[in-house]
């Protein structure tokens, strides 16, 4: 991959520099913007007025939520209420960046 750097770890290629950090933030937004609404479509579909979201890979895919270290995998701090219309509320984030969420509240777990 041209312009980032490859090294290893035992024999696994680990990449230096993630090629996200390449692509516009006005692009970004418009694959998190896409994201969120292809979950409400699928809602929907599903007659689901509310999704709530505790992995650590739905909440990225949801919000591009990237608190969890590696360790929190398995024991959800955070999660994501995505109501069929309305505002989307994250708890339990410790920052208050995401573009796509409106509202925040302190985790209950």
């Amino acid at each position: 991959m041209a312009g980032s750097a490859i090294s290893t770890n035992g024999d696994y290629p680990v990449e230096e520099n993630l090629v996200l950090s390449s692509i516009p933030d006005k692009q970004l937004a418009e694959m998190h913007s896409y994201r969120l609404e292809r979950i409400r479509q699928q809602m929907r579909l599903q007659d689901v007025s509310l999704c709530v979201l505790a992995s650590p890979v739905s909440l990225r895919y949801a919000v591009n939520f990237v608190e969890y270290q590696m360790f929190q995998a398995h024991i959800p701090t955070a999660y994501l209420f995505i109501p069929l219309e309305g505002p989307v509320t994250l708890f339990g984030a410790s920052q208050r960046h995401y573009s796509l969420v409106d509202d925040y509240c302190p985790s209950a777990l």
